[in-house]
């Protein structure tokens, strides 16, 4: 019985140190760069979700212009995919917009 204790509290520290690493490692890789490091947008309407976009947009890329923007449905997830240009440099920023496509 002494050797189950510390076993079962050694599953349990890797279990909590192993969620936490996740939540970190995910937050810290929402950069948009890519669909899987998506921006996830959470918003009851499309216009909530377009105009937190448009302050993501503004604070990670002051003074962008907006060059183009798609749809990319992929599966049950929905993306806006948008290029964006700062001082000459065009950029592509993912935004994971399931939360609010088509909700008026």
């Amino acid at each position: 019985m002494s050797r189950v204790i510390p076993i079962v509290v050694l599953g349990l520290a890797l279990v909590a140190g192993c969620r936490t690493m996740d939540a970190a490692a995910s937050a810290s890789v929402a950069d948009g760069s890519t669909r899987e490091r998506a921006v996830v947008i959470r918003a009851g309407s499309e216009m909530a979700g377009i105009a937190q976009e448009g302050a993501w947009l503004r604070e990670h890329f002051p003074g962008c212009v907006k060059r183009e923007q798609s749809l990319i449905v992929d599966g049950r997830r929905s993306y806006d995919v948008v290029k964006v240009e700062v001082d000459g440099v065009t950029h592509e920023i993912w935004f994971d917009i399931t939360s609010f496509l088509g909700k008026w």
